[in-house]
């Protein structure tokens, strides 16, 4: 007798979206991230903040992207 209990269609994990599209998805949401990223590092100079200062706009960018984009994949 056949065990049925495995390799279920439906089990497992779901398919992930192809990387491409991920990588997309990145570069739109880091092209939108840099005014925003840019205003708050302008705001750390004029008010004096060091630690804001130190955090470049790219790197601002990059995390919100690299906040922003997993989320909508899993959504």
């Amino acid at each position: 007798m056949t065990d049925m209990s495995t390799d279920k269609p439906g089990s497992g994990r779901l398919p992930h979206a192809p990387v491409t599209e991920y990588r997309i998805y990145f570069a739109i949401i880091f092209l939108l991230a840099v005014p925003p990223a840019f205003v708050k590092w302008l705001r750390a100079i004029f008010v004096g903040d060091v630690a804001g200062i130190r955090r470049s706009v790219i790197d601002r960018a990059w995390n919100d992207a690299a906040t922003i984009t997993p989320l909508i994949f899993s959504a």
